[in-house]
C-alpha cells in the first residue's frame, strides 16, 4: 500500500511540476511550487514510514516550514504589484 502511495505521489508531482514550468500566469506557478513542495513533505514522510525510522520528521519540518515562507513571500511581492509592475 505504502508503494501505491508513492506512485500516486509520485503522479501528483510530475503534474504539478508541469504546472509550474507551463503555468498560464503567476499566480499559477506560486500555487503549483506550493503544492509540489506538499506532495515533497508527503514523499519524505511516506519514505520514512517505509523505512520505518523517525529520521525523516525533522527534515519534512524544515520542509514545511521554507514551502510556507515561499508562499507568504509570493503573496506579498503579488500584493505589491505582482511581476509586471
Amino acid at each position: 500500500m505504502i508503494l501505491l502511495a508513492l506512485a500516486v505521489l509520485a503522479c501528483a508531482g510530475a503534474l504539478c511540476a508541469v504546472r509550474v514550468a507551463a503555468g498560464p500566469g503567476f499566480v499559477d506557478r506560486v500555487v503549483a511550487a506550493d503544492a509540489l513542495a506538499m506532495v515533497l513533505l508527503n514523499v519524505v514522510l511516506t519514505v520514512g514510514v517505509l523505512w520505518d525510522t523517525r529520521d525523516y520528521l525533522e527534515v519534512a519540518l524544515v520542509l514545511a516550514a521554507l514551502a510556507f515562507v515561499g508562499t507568504v513571500a509570493a503573496a506579498r511581492f503579488l500584493s505589491r504589484g505582482g511581476p509586471l509592475a
